[in-house]
């Protein structure tokens, strides 16, 4: 299916923030592609004033209890992912869509 990526990266966030950065877009990335659908849609963003990343599908949208479920479960991917996001400082949001879909937003701002 479709992906696409959107990015305006003026500059780099320190090595921590970019792994941190990487690691999140790798989860969700492989969680819209395991349970959403297309169009998946990646915006990145880096400025001196701090680092976003949004991705978001077109599937039926995350259940609000996921994260719940997914630690009961062993699977790990949405507590690896708010973890990394607490590690650096930043804002992590997972919500369903209203109509559908999954938005995964990654915020960081330098200290």
């Amino acid at each position: 299916g479709e992906v696409r990526l959107e990015r305006a990266d003026g500059t780099r966030p320190p090595p921590d923030v970019e792994l941190a950065f990487f690691r999140v877009a790798q989860e969700a990335l492989a969680n819209a592609v395991k349970h959403g659908r297309p169009p998946i849609v990646v915006r990145y963003r880096a400025t001196e004033a701090g680092a976003s990343l949004s991705i978001d599908d077109a599937g039926p949208g995350i259940a609000p209890d996921a994260g719940e479920r997914a630690e009961r479960d062993g699977r790990f991917g949405l507590l690896n992912m708010h973890q990394r996001a607490e590690g650096i400082g930043a804002i992590l949001d997972i919500r369903r869509w209203p109509g559908g879909g999954t938005h995964v937003q990654l915020e960081w701002r330098p200290r």
